[in-house]
């Protein structure tokens, strides 16, 4: 399964102008809490935004590669997990019983417990 590409020139340039824009925001309204508003925190905000820089970046690229490890070791998917269709009993050790096919279709359930019997019933 391969990313298809954008759809064309200018849709790529409204994606690069998005980007940007938010952020030439977002280092702006840093500016302004470095240097507007508070000249004693400047060393903290910077430490911040270093940090943040740096942090936020290497954990992305740690998962991303975590990640295609995974993919490299078991393939793509080939489809949903299999599950079990035998439900004799559930989790708790009970006997289930019901007629399954009535509850495809049905539009109310009860569900009775009695001892170690559980019974599904179709209303």
């Amino acid at each position: 399964m391969t990313r298809q590409p954008l759809a064309s020139l200018g849709r790529r340039i409204v994606h690069a102008l998005a980007i940007f824009g938010g952020w030439f925001i977002y280092f702006w309204l840093w500016w302004r809490v470095i240097y507007v508003y508070d000249q004693s925190l400047s060393p903290l905000v910077a430490f911040f935004l270093l940090s943040v820089i740096v942090i936020v970046p290497t954990i992305t690229l740690i998962w991303i590669l975590h990640n295609v490890r995974i993919f490299k070791n078991k393939g793509p998917r080939q489809g949903r997990t299999t599950v079990e269709e035998n439900y004799a009993s559930d989790w708790k050790g009970r006997n289930v019983t019901a007629d399954w096919n009535d509850m495809k279709q049905a539009s109310n359930i009860v569900i009775s417990i009695s001892g170690n019997d559980k019974q599904y019933e179709a209303r």
